[in-house]
């Protein structure tokens, strides 16, 4: 991939990594059961963005994966407060499904700010640690280094949203739970999804000609 273009495969997965963003932050809200456990209905879409993180960082390095975290958060953050002012208008008698629409697409400050900060600092804290691995093993090791990776990203992003959304709100034990269940379901769609992801990222590298080793640089996140 020649220097300041953008290529199809690197157009096609942004595209999909913002999608993902978007669709995890409107099923946040949507609680799913599975084994008896409760989750958010985001952890069945929302550890793939992790898998298109790594691909992003080791295929084209922390700086361009860095551009598309703040750009994924700027369309998060555009969505959110569009629902907001369009649930804040007035709306016709007619409309029955004022409510209903307020429940899926409604979002309160504290959540809002749950969201985003799990957001960015778990997405940079998995691409650093990725980055700085593949130096260190000398681009040996993915799946151990996508998985370490991940365990880390996940578990600081499911930390931070779940405590700023609930704390205060459920017992300590519940909230203590909510987070390990999370951390953990998210964790493990992505090592099993590692072959795959194993696959994709080889097949990316070849067709992009692109391996980027971040040598010396500074993981400045702005």
């Amino acid at each position: 991939m020649k220097k300041h273009n953008i290529s199809k495969i690197f157009l096609i997965f942004t595209s999909l990594y913002i999608t993902l963003i978007l669709i995890s932050n409107i099923l946040a809200g949507r609680l799913i059961s599975i084994c008896n456990i409760s989750l958010t209905g985001a952890v069945i879409v929302f550890p793939f963005t992790y898998i298109l993180s790594d691909i992003f960082t080791e295929v084209y390095g922390f700086n361009k994966n860095k551009k598309i975290i703040w750009l994924s958060f700027i369309c998060n953050l555009i969505m959110v407060l569009i629902f907001m002012l369009i649930l804040k208008l007035p709306y016709p008698a007619t409309f029955e499904n004022s409510d209903e629409y307020n429940i899926v697409l409604g979002t309160t400050p504290r959540n809002l700010v749950a969201s985003l900060a799990g957001f960015l600092f778990g997405n940079f804290l998995n691409s650093i640690i990725l980055s700085k691995l593949k130096v260190a093993t000398k681009g040996k090791f993915l799946a151990l280094r996508t998985i370490t990776s991940t365990i880390f990203g996940e578990a600081i992003d499911t930390i931070i949203f779940i405590t700023i959304a609930f704390w205060g709100q459920i017992p300590n034990e519940v909230l203590i739970n909510m987070i390990i269940n999370q951390a953990i379901f998210k964790i493990l769609i992505e090592i099993i999804a590692t072959p795959i992801t194993y696959k994709v990222i080889s097949k990316v590298k070849r067709i992009e000609d692109e391996d980027v080793y971040d040598n010396n640089i500074k993981y400045n996140i702005f």
